[in-house]
């Protein structure tokens, strides 16, 4: 059985990352293991699946995610090119074992940090139906997906430090917000300002590790600077700038409290080439520099 995750070229070392990344042009044959969650990924071409006694046809660019106890069988594949990325849940946590996901232990525990971690591997509980496990996406963000990818790929493979581990994982995080809150749990609305208010949302997780300013915003949607922020506060009860600035926080907290990359990698994640200025903006929303921040909740 082939090994699902990264080992340490080191023996000496002996660290093992619960990651695996398989690129190809047909579905893996591991599609069905049940050691591994799947974020699944197509570039180009189509796909026919068959689960829990129905069809499902996906096109590309799209993703699906699976987790380890279900299968799925492919009925068509068509000029494809994927990318599946098998992961355990407890390489975000060690407390995120199948057991104690499937048990909704956690639901209760909003508010804590614990609870923010969740929310990342949410998907993949047993319960969720698999006809809401499919996301048809632009091609910008099938290209932010695939840089974190090709990002994670070149920590797993190449191991050129020893912040490999940590980078990787961290990579892993990045992509999962991104997914989580652009996708998996992105509220449906029929309201106007709502559609509006949600596609300038996920062009901001798109671009969260750019310098983006309002005047990229108003221009990229064709609004003027009032309109944007009547909508969003109408919708958020803040301005377009201010979500923009908690969505960064909350990356950087998650990046800061689960890794050990260093602040000023985090910095550029999160669209601050200044290190410097990156803190004394963290500091101002949090009461913590990013150091103290990670000493303090790590």
């Amino acid at each position: 059985m082939k090994e699902l995750f990264t080992r340490s070229y080191d023996k000496n070392w002996g660290r093992i990352v619960e990651l695996y990344i398989e690129k190809g042009t047909s579905v893996s044959q591991y599609i069905n293991d049940h050691s591994t969650c799947k974020v699944v990924i197509i570039e180009k071409g189509e796909l026919v699946l068959e689960a829990v006694g129905a069809q499902y046809e996906i096109i590309a660019p799209s993703f699906f995610v699976l987790n380890n106890s279900e299968e799925v069988t492919v009925i068509k594949e068509k000029s494809l090119k994927i990318t599946t990325l098998f992961l355990d849940p407890v390489v975000v946590r060690e407390e995120f074992t199948y057991d104690r996901i499937n048990s909704f232990e956690f639901e209760n525990l909003t508010g804590q940090s614990i609870y923010q971690d969740y929310v990342l591997v949410r998907t993949f509980r047993e319960n969720i139906p698999f006809e809401k496990k499919f996301f048809q996406i632009p091609f910008t963000a099938f290209q932010k997906i695939n840089g974190i990818i090709n990002k994670m790929e070149n920590e797993l493979v190449g191991q050129l430090d020893g912040f490999w581990p940590c980078r990787s994982r961290s990579l892993l995080l990045e992509l999962l917000y991104f997914l989580t809150y652009t996708y998996i749990y992105h509220e449906d609305t029929i309201e106007e300002d709502s559609i509006l208010c949600s596609e300038i949302t996920d062009y901001l997780h798109e671009h969260i590790n750019e310098q983006l300013s309002l005047n990229d915003i108003t221009k990229a949607f064709s609004i003027n600077r009032n309109k944007l922020n009547e909508v969003f506060v109408s919708q958020t009860a803040m301005t377009c700038m201010a979500y923009l600035l908690q969505m960064r926080i909350d990356l950087s907290k998650i990046l800061l409290t689960k890794t050990q990359i260093p602040v000023g990698e985090i910095s550029a994640r999160v669209g601050y080439e200044d290190p410097n200025y990156f803190s004394k903006i963290f500091k101002q929303q949090t009461g913590s520099s990013p150091l103290k921040y990670r000493q303090s909740n790590s």
